[in-house]
């Protein structure tokens, strides 16, 4: 990580620099989304599966480490889900999950 985000975050007013991220970080994908792109998409096709693999093996997933899956364990199989559980529950109505910040956008707010 680049050594200057903490205080970046901590004291915004002092930055006096953009803080970057690090060449070496590479390009993040969210693997869910990907996976709702490819199947979103008509007509499916080979090329795009393709892609959705290409970018597996080549770029970082936002969540998923080797050394520690469990936060994108979690994130998609448990905290999700207890956000819908929780609605469905509640009645509350919801207008799109959003993966990637891992919420549930309600109708009528936020």
């Amino acid at each position: 990580l680049e050594p200057r985000l903490g205080a970046a975050l901590i004291r915004p007013d002092e930055v006096v620099d953009a803080v970057e991220p690090l060449a070496a970080q590479g390009e993040t994908y969210f693997l869910f989304a990907e996976i709702w792109a490819l199947l979103s998409k008509r007509p499916f096709s080979l090329r795009s599966a393709g892609a959705l693999l290409s970018t597996v093996a080549t770029k970082k997933d936002a969540y998923f480490d080797v050394a520690d899956p469990l936060p994108f364990i979690a994130h998609l199989f448990v905290h999700i889900p207890a956000l819908l559980a929780r609605n469905l529950s509640t009645g509350n109505k919801w207008a799109k999950i959003d993966p990637c910040i891992g919420k549930l956008t309600e109708e009528n707010g936020d």
